[in-house]
């Protein structure tokens, strides 16, 4: 499959490689690194203070990051684990406090909780796993080239999450990187330029 319909629009697979790469271009040195591996540590770490088996932590916080910068995003999993409650997205924060309170670490169980295309792809990608690709709100504007509001974001099929990984992976053959740091690299671009595109 060549293009896709998004939100009405027809998109080639080679525009949204190239609405990719141009993000891509722009990123510094600072941009290109391990992103996951940053959030991969502090699930880790986290787990060690708490006793908790890093995938809990990382399930905790995948649950959780959907509308919420990564900082919050690490409020909310501290507020969590620690006081046993935090403020955000209701349906979040239930998934993350079923995997708190069975201290569940199977990745497979942790999958069943989440139940959700970007935040399980986030989810493997936080645990090592780089045979996912997160797409969310970020990752979709920068592939169509625009800001894309979170309504638009939740209209995303599961075929077009599928086609927009497979741009991201093809865009990282291009320019000799991993998908995972194509996205993340991207994705930490566009949170400093995206107010550009609004």
């Amino acid at each position: 499959m060549k293009t896709i319909t998004i939100n009405g629009k027809i998109w080639s697979r080679t525009k949204i490689i190239n609405n990719i790469l141009r993000i891509y271009d722009i990123s510094t040195e600072e941009d290109r690194h391990d992103w996951y591996l940053e959030a991969n540590r502090f699930c880790y770490n986290l787990g060690i203070i708490c006793d908790l088996h890093p995938n809990t932590v990382a399930g905790i916080t995948a649950a959780m990051s959907p509308m919420v910068t990564w900082e919050q995003n690490k409020n909310m999993v501290t507020d969590l684990i620690t006081s046993g409650d935090t403020k955000g997205l209701s349906l979040g924060i239930n998934k993350a406090k079923t995997i708190l309170e069975n201290r569940i670490w199977n990745p497979e169980k942790i999958l069943e909780v989440l139940n959700g295309q970007k935040i399980s792809a986030f989810f493997m990608n936080i645990s090592g796993d780089e045979n996912f690709i997160t797409i969310d709100r970020h990752m979709l504007s920068i592939c169509v080239g625009r800001w894309v509001t979170q309504d638009s974001f939740r209209t995303i099929t599961p075929k077009q999450y599928d086609f927009l990984a497979q741009c991201v992976v093809l865009a990282g053959d291009k320019r000799s990187v991993s998908p995972i740091l194509m996205q993340s690299a991207t994705w930490v671009v566009w949170r400093r330029i995206k107010r550009d595109y609004k």
